[in-house]
C-alpha cells in the first residue's frame, strides 16, 4: 500500500526561507535531509543515479513513518499548511500506482475546413489536458522489507493572462521528472523545493468616488500583497504480505475513520445514542 499527501504551505514566519532551512534548523524534526540541486548529499540508496538537479523539486527529506506527523504538526504550529489530497493506494508489487490531483483545462486542437474547394466552415477540436500534481509510483520490494520507487512526477499549472500566440488556448507550465529511491516499509519520503509566488492587487473605497480620476484616490485604496506557497508532497510505502496485514491495515484505516468521526459527530447522534425521528407534524384542517 502506498500512503501520499500532497499539501501547500504558506512560507512566512520562520518558514520564509523555505523548508529545507525549516528542517535543517528544527531540533523537533528527525530524518535524513539531502538537497538535490546543489548535490551536497546523495541519497545512499539512489543506485542509478537519476536523481539530480532537473527535478521539480529540489529538497528530499526521509525519516521513519511515525516522525510524518511530527513534520506536519512543527508545519502547523508555525505556518498554514493546506492538505490537497491524502489518498492510500493499494497496488501490487511492480505495478503502478497513479495519482492526479488537480483539473482539466480545454486547449484548442486542430482545425479543419469543410466544404471542399469552398471551405464554408471550420471545426476545430478542443483537447483536455490534466494540470496539477501528477504522481506515478512503481514499488520494487525484497524480502528484507526494503521498498525501490521508481516515482514519475509531474507539475504543472496554468499560466493566467497569458496565451499561445495565435490560438486562444491558454500557456501550461510544466515540470516532469523521473527518479528511483528506496525506503524500509513504514518509511516516509518527503518531496519539496517546489516554491510558487503569488501577486494579488486589490483595491477599495467608495462607490463612485473612488473612481473619479486623480481625486479617486482620497476616497479609497489600492493594496497589493506576495504570497509564497511550497508544495510537498509524502510517500510512505507498506508492505501487506499476507490476509493478517491486510486486516490489520483495513482496521488501521478505520480507525482514523472513527476518529474523524469524533471530531465530526453526527447532529442526530447525541451522547452515543442514536436520536430517533420525532413524529411528523399534524396535517393542517381541510375545508369543503
Amino acid at each position: 500500500m502506498v500512503e501520499v499527501t500532497i499539501a501547500e504551505v504558506t512560507l512566512n514566519g520562520e518558514l520564509k526561507y523555505g523548508l529545507e532551512w525549516f528542517f535543517s534548523h528544527n531540533s523537533s524534526v528527525s530524518g535524513m535531509l539531502f538537497n538535490v540541486d546543489t548535490k551536497s548529499r546523495a541519497i545512499p540508496s539512489d543506485s542509478s543515479g537519476t536523481l539530480n538537479n532537473q527535478l521539480p523539486f529540489s529538497m528530499v527529506w526521509r525519516g521513519a513513518g511515525g516522525n510524518i506527523n511530527a513534520v506536519l504538526s512543527a508545519l502547523a504550529s508555525n505556518t498554514k499548511i493546506n492538505v490537497i489530497s491524502s489518498p492510500h493506494i493499494m497496488v501490487t508489487d511492480n505495478q503502478v500506482a497513479k495519482i492526479n490531483v488537480g483539473s482539466s483545462v480545454p486547449v484548442q486542437g486542430q482545425s479543419t475546413l469543410t466544404g471542399g474547394t469552398t471551405a464554408t466552415a471550420i471545426t476545430t477540436s478542443v483537447v483536455y489536458v490534466d494540470t496539477g500534481v501528477v504522481l506515478s509510483v512503481r514499488p520494487h520490494i525484497n524480502s528484507s522489507g526494503l521498498v525501490t520507487m521508481e516515482i514519475s512526477q509531474e507539475v504543472s499549472d496554468v499560466q493566467t493572462g497569458v496565451t499561445t500566440a495565435g490560438l486562444n488556448s491558454p500557456t501550461i507550465n510544466k515540470r516532469s521528472a523521473q527518479t528511483t529511491v528506496a525506503v524500509q516499509s513504514g518509511d516516509t519520503m518527503v518531496l519539496a523545493g517546489l516554491i510558487k509566488d503569488d501577486k494579488n492587487n486589490g483595491s477599495s473605497g467608495l462607490p463612485l468616488l473612488s473612481e473619479i480620476p486623480v481625486l479617486g484616490a482620497l476616497f479609497g485604496s489600492k493594496t497589493e500583497s506576495d504570497t509564497r506557497r511550497e508544495l510537498i508532497i509524502t510517500i510512505t510505502p507498506r508492505v501487506v504480505n499476507d490476509n493478517q496485514q491486510a486486516r490489520e491495515v483495513t482496521a488501521e484505516f478505520r480507525k482514523k475513520l472513527t476518529g474523524m468521526r469524533k471530531l465530526n459527530p453526527d447532529p442526530a447522534q447525541v451522547g452515543g445514542e442514536v436520536r430517533q425521528p420525532g413524529p411528523p407534524p399534524p396535517l393542517p384542517p381541510v375545508n369543503f
